[in-house]
């Protein structure tokens, strides 16, 4: 028998493909699969088993994905669950009823806010507006 060296395992990194886009989204609907920033979102809407995602533009587009999957995509920085239905992105917000049961978003939709959670929302909207 010939003398062998038996080596280490060496686990080879796999170079990783650089994600160019950390801050779009890819929305999937019946159609294709959209990229869409995130900053563009306004708000989303559960609609059973798909979301709509309501853009800065007017746009309403159907994702055949739960709320709960696109939500979990989004920074929680800038958007917070305001009602079982319901996801909105806090910074465009452009008006908030003084009761805190709705608010109006970019381009004048009105969302519900659940009575389960305006306590949680005034808290996260004085840290966010840092009054």
């Amino acid at each position: 028998m010939k003398n062998t060296i038996q080596l280490p395992f060496v686990k080879r990194e796999v170079p990783q493909p650089e994600l160019v886009h950390k801050n779009k989204l890819l929305i999937h609907t019946n159609m294709g699969i959209i990229p869409i920033t995130k900053e563009d979102i306004v708000f989303l809407k559960s609609d059973s088993n798909y979301c709509e995602i309501h853009t800065k533009e007017g746009k309403k587009i159907c994702c055949s994905r739960t709320l709960k999957y696109v939500s979990s995509k989004l920074p929680l920085s800038n958007f917070m669950r305001i009602h079982n239905s319901y996801v909105v992105n806090v910074g465009l917000i452009t008006f908030i009823d003084t009761s805190y049961a709705f608010v109006h978003v970019v381009g004048n939709s009105k969302v519900p806010v659940a009575r389960s959670k305006r306590e949680s929302f005034k808290k996260r909207l004085m840290l966010y507006f840092d009054s």
